[in-house]
This record gives structure tokens, sequence and C-alpha cells, in this order.
């Protein structure tokens, strides 16, 4: 006998997984302000986890799991020898995935696709954010906080393989919320006056 699909939790509305998005990147941008930018994502992480948990919202870090797919049967198969993921943070009440990411661009493709690929991984859960510090001054930037949300539809597009094989793949739902920038360089460093 197959084991029933865990049941999705869901918050009651967009609005609600919207705000906890928002709410989070503005504790991440006062992170970012209390301590600067070109910190390790590791940093970060730590920093987040201390201030979800004030927040009273539980926070697990990394996370390891491993992979079970489906083969062309559409039976489960468990991938293991060393394969697994690793979530950056966890956040179980809400069944939500934080994956942190330290870059000097935006929120890339491949991180919305592994964070897309965490949430099939774990069908009780339904949401997750990436969250971006972004550290880069240059005359037109300066370090900022991306977040971007992931949900679960229960929507789904089928695609046909060359073979007609019918595959049905979830659809998401996103949203980008960007910090205030943090302070320009030449706020905070000075040169010397000329002696």
């Amino acid at each position: 006998m197959e084991a029933a699909e865990p049941e999705i939790v869901k918050f009651n509305n967009d609005t609600q997984l919207i705000t906890l998005t928002s709410d989070i990147c503005d504790i991440c941008e006062s992170i970012l302000g209390n301590c600067g930018p070109f910190l390790k994502e590791t940093i970060y992480q730590e920093l987040l986890i201390h201030e979800l948990t004030k927040n009273n919202i539980k926070a697990m870090r990394e996370n390891v799991l491993p992979y079970v797919f489906k083969d062309c049967d559409g039976s489960n198969i468990t991938i293991g020898n060393n394969h697994f993921m690793r979530t950056d943070i966890d956040l179980p009440d809400l069944k939500c995935i934080l994956e942190l990411k330290q870059s000097t661009s935006h929120i890339k493709d491949e991180h919305i696709w592994q964070l897309r690929n965490y949430l099939e991984q774990r069908p009780d859960y339904s949401s997750g954010i990436i969250i971006n510090f972004i550290n880069k001054f240059t005359s037109s930037t300066t370090p900022t906080i991306e977040c971007k949300l992931l949900v679960k539809t229960e929507n789904y597009i089928e695609w046909k393989t060359s073979k007609e094989k019918p595959i049905k793949i979830r659809k998401y739902k996103t949203w980008t919320i960007e910090s205030k920038p943090y302070l320009e360089k030449k706020e905070i460093f000075e040169e010397f006056d000329k002696v």
C-alpha cells in the first residue's frame, strides 16, 4: 500500500506569505546595516537564525535530506552515495525553506531552480525564499538584500517527451522584494586631508 502524500501546509492567503517574505527581508536588511556587507554566507546564516529565534520562529540550519526521484515507470528511487540536498535554513512550523546567497549580482535562474528542486523534494513544504545578500559597490549600486518567494501551486503543466510520454510538472508563484540600498562607499570611507 502506497503512503499518502503529506498535506501541503498553506497560509490562509498569499498576503501572509508576502508579509513573511517582507519581514524576513527587513530582518536581513537590519543584519546588513548592523554587521556590514562582504561577510561569509554562513555568518549571515547564523545571524538570521538568531533573529528568527528571537522572533519566536523555529529555525533549523543545514537540514540534510536524501534525494527521492521518480524513475521512468513512476516509482520512487532514492539517490544516495553522498548525494543529498542541504537546505540552509528550514522553518518547520511554517513549512518554508530559506536559501541564502551572498553574491555580487541579482538572484540567478540557477538559484531559483535549486530552491524549486528542494521544494519538490519536500512534499510537506509549500514555500521557500531565496535571500540574496548582494555585496557590490559600483557607481550605480550599493549592497542590498533581494528576496524571492516561491510558492507551490496545485496547478500542473503536462510536458511530453519525444516518445509522447506525459510528465506532470508543478507550477509555482513567485514574488520579489528588494531592501533599501546600503550606504555608498564614499559615505563610509574618507580620504585623509593632505598634510
